[in-house]
């Protein structure tokens, strides 16, 4: 293989967001190439956070650079480099790759699945937040914002040294939709890896509580979900705690609730803390509007923790009989989920059929990393 270069951008924290989906995918890449003593650099962002193993690693294997000191454009120019990897390419269209073979995984268009929700200013903690999520609603807004993205996605994946990751056949089918001039074999799916922690663990047997997780994002669209099941607590139908991830002291999308004695909102919680959040749960409700591939099911079905589901984008996909399904943006289906949820029978159903899915996915991940990683050193 020629001199890879990694971009340790990707396992780092997004602003007020400490861990994600990206991330979680490019720890997950890097620590199978570093078991595999695969020889790289890196690129790293110094104002944000970032496991040290990462680094030592890279300065132990070649060289490690501080993006915020070496423009990216003058490392690729500087010739060391043949191959440059990134889980998370989207802000590179003006990178000048000459003869360096540009990979990167497009995980998804989020911007096409899911632009705005009528929901989204609920999850507004500033003056700004607020003002755009109005604005965002604004047709011809859209259009502008939506173009201007297509177009630095373009000169992504047009651009001959690119080639295209991507987790499912949903995103792969989206881009070529989208992007008519790019090849079927220019796509590349392999299922979106994930390091799965303490999922041997015990449970606790504590207090029964549904678990949603994000609340801070509204494309997650856990609003709808705690709406729903403050009605059912309201109703009588049913008494469980809930508990939410992510949260942000200044949301105001609590101010709605009628039982807010029956809810526990967390900020940040530490990949242990959210094991056994995961682990101890009586069912993840998991309503997100727009997924490349969606992680926080599998965190749940390979602990036997049943999940009520969105079925859109590439979720179906993944996750097939493994979960129950409901529309996410009806509160009333969310509702109707619940209640079926509650059920003994229908929740071991869904326990067994998870269950029997993780494994599936778990060894189809297995598989494609080891794939994924023999494509990236190809080259």
């Amino acid at each position: 293989m020629g001199k890879l270069l990694y971009d340790l951008t990707s396992c780092q924290s997004s602003g007020s967001t400490m861990n994600h989906g990206g991330k979680e995918y490019a720890e997950a890449v890097l620590l199978e190439m570093i078991r595999r003593g695969v020889k790289l650099s890196g690129v790293y962002n110094s104002k944000e956070s970032i496991n040290p193993a990462f680094l030592d690693y890279c300065k132990e294997q070649g060289d490690l650079y501080d993006i915020c000191s070496n423009p990216l454009q003058e490392i690729i120019s500087s010739g060391k480099y043949e191959v440059f990897y990134s889980p998370l390419p989207y802000s590179y269209h003006k990178i000048d790759w000459g003869n360096v073979k540009f990979i990167g995984n497009i995980h998804g268009l989020r911007l096409f699945d899911a632009f705005t929700d009528r929901y989204e200013i609920k999850y507004a903690v500033t003056l700004k937040a607020k003002l755009i999520s109005l604005i965002k609603r604004i047709p011809l807004i859209k259009r502008i914002i939506v173009k201007k993205y297509k177009k630095n996605i373009s000169k992504i994946l047009y651009n001959p040294s690119f080639e295209c990751l991507t987790g499912s056949n949903h995103s792969k089918y989206l881009i070529m939709s989208l992007f008519p001039g790019i090849k079927e074999d220019k796509i590349h799916v392999y299922y979106d890896p994930l390091v799965l922690e303490n999922t041997d663990m015990v449970k606790e047997g504590k207090e029964k509580y549904y678990l949603l997780v994000s609340g801070n994002r509204w494309v997650k669209n856990v609003y709808r979900g705690v709406l729903a099941l403050d009605d059912l607590i309201s109703q009588g139908l049913i008494s469980s705690k809930v508990v939410v991830t992510g949260y942000v002291d200044s949301l105001k999308y609590t101010r709605a609730l009628k039982n807010k004695d029956h809810f526990v909102f967390k900020g940040y919680v530490s990949s242990e803390e959210l094991s056994s959040l995961y682990q101890n749960a009586f069912c993840l409700l998991f309503l997100s509007l727009s997924e490349g591939f969606g992680y926080p099911p599998l965190e749940a079905i390979s602990r036997r923790v049943p999940v009520i589901c969105s079925p859109l984008t590439a979720i179906y996909e993944v996750y097939q009989n493994g979960v129950l399904y409901c529309d996410p943006r009806s509160i009333d289906d969310i509702k109707v989920k619940v209640l079926e949820m509650e059920n003994p029978d229908i929740r071991q159903q869904y326990i067994e059929q998870g269950v029997a899915r993780s494994k599936e996915i778990i060894h189809l991940q297995d598989k494609d990393l080891t794939n994924l990683v023999n494509f990236i050193v190809s080259f």
